[in-house]
């Protein structure tokens, strides 16, 4: 891979699938919510991937006819119980922290800010670490909207042309595009996505350090 050096003056990340490695959380979650709303239907593992990137409103209006409310607190009280599930990715902090001493560092996710500091509570990482965070709750729409990116290089004060976004999922890719930013794809998520065109692909999280610099040592 060729280093961009002094081009980039921001890094966003996404959470979900990205900089934490969250899909057993997400599936037993919805697992719960089955059984407790839609006790019948039968789970697949190709349903239960699609479960990864959405946000909850998405997914929930087309396998559960109970409010929104009532299905976004049930499955928010396990989640926050259970939060021991999720995981950091192989050498994820190391290597955020060689990344912040060159960069200025950011998150952009789908997941409310109180959801946010449960999880990163939960796997110890400080919230410290990004100088920015976008979360639900600052933006009238999700991903694939770019709102929340664009209000992170806003906050920031750095051009979209100096920011860079890495997400797994093609609403992440979506969004970087709207917002005219370019895109990293997080391959070790292992996700099934539409073949995009985009400025880079890594397969490991420490991977990152080989497009932007950083120490590996």
């Amino acid at each position: 891979m060729i280093q961009m050096k002094n081009k980039y003056k921001l890094i966003l990340f996404d959470v979900d699938g990205t900089f934490v490695d969250t899909d057993t959380l997400v599936k037993e979650s919805y697992r719960h919510l089955f059984s407790i709303y839609n006790k019948d239907f039968v789970l697949t593992e190709e349903i239960e991937n699609s479960f990864l990137g959405p946000t909850l409103r998405e997914v929930f209006p087309k396998y559960f006819k109970e409010d929104m409310k009532t299905l976004e607190k049930t499955y928010r009280d396990f989640s926050f119980s259970h939060g021991y599930l999720a995981k950091l990715y192989d050498q994820d902090l190391k290597v955020t922290k060689s990344l912040k001493i060159k960069y200025k560092l950011g998150i952009v996710t789908s997941r409310y800010l109180v959801s946010l500091k449960k999880i990163f509570e939960d796997i110890n990482v400080p919230l410290s670490l990004f100088e920015t965070i976008v979360t639900l709750d600052d933006v009238k729409e999700a991903k694939p909207n770019p709102e929340g990116i664009l209000l992170a290089t806003k906050k920031m004060n750095v051009s979209c042309e100096e920011t860079l976004y890495i997400g797994d999922n093609y609403t992440d890719f979506l969004a970087s595009k709207g917002a005219c930013v370019d895109f990293c794809l997080a391959k070790y998520a292992r996700r099934k996505i539409e073949d995009i065109t985009c400025k880079y692909q890594v397969d490991s999280f420490d991977q990152l350090l080989d497009i932007l610099g950083g120490k590996n040592d």
